[in-house]
């Protein structure tokens, strides 16, 4: 019977309890029935969006007007997978390269809005005549670009090339194209005369 106090006393802790009867005729046994009427308390962390000062991450140097080398702590961070400690989930990247290591000229504009999801098209200007493009439609994908003054495509490559390195990715063989054979991120590398600018096309998907 004290075995049975006990347990008689836990479950009015946590619910509503009954004691039953069964066997034969003296044969009986006394079986608790226990119900919980209040929850258990449940430790639930929620996850709260850390807070980026991202005027701390400044890698500007001196540069010719082409593109500066991507410093190496920039690098280390794609590489590591920390990336996202240091800049919001979602980040593009070489908008990333652009805004840390390159002063920016221009707020960011947005050029497209969608009535049911907003701005879904924007861009912003980085010294050096350098433009960075984003579109991106929920549901349906969307692309960036990037147009430097710089007419030199091979040394465009060697500096976006460390920021986009994948091992899944392949180049073309006049080195315009650089992807995956499936999912992934696909880059596209031209120059255009007539603009006089060395453009940068991708897109991230199936």
């Amino acid at each position: 019977m004290k075995s049975i106090g006990f347990i008689l006393g836990i479950c009015l802790l946590i619910g509503s309890c009954e004691t039953k009867s069964v066997g034969n005729s003296g044969n009986e046994k006394e079986i608790i029935y226990c119900s919980t009427n209040v929850a258990l308390d449940e430790t639930v962390e929620e996850w709260v969006e850390p807070v980026y000062d991202l005027s701390a991450i400044q890698f500007q140097t001196d540069f010719d007007g082409c593109m500066p080398q991507p410093n190496s702590t920039f690098i280390n961070w794609l590489k590591t997978d920390s990336f996202n400690e240091h800049f919001p989930y979602g980040t593009d990247p070489i908008f990333a390269y652009l805004s840390t290591h390159i002063d920016s000229v221009s707020t960011t504009i947005v050029t497209e809005s969608d009535s049911l999801w907003g701005p879904i098209a924007w861009q912003q200007y980085f010294a050096g005549g350098i433009l960075f493009e984003d579109y991106q439609m929920p549901e349906k994908g969307g692309y960036s670009t990037l147009k430097t003054n710089c007419m030199n495509m091979t040394f465009v490559r060697s500096i976006l090339f460390p920021i986009i390195e994948n091992e899944e990715n392949t180049w073309n063989e006049d080195s315009t194209s650089y992807g995956p054979d499936g999912a992934g991120c696909s880059y596209g590398f031209s120059i255009d005369s007539t603009m006089q600018t060395v453009t940068v096309d991708w897109y991230c998907g199936c």
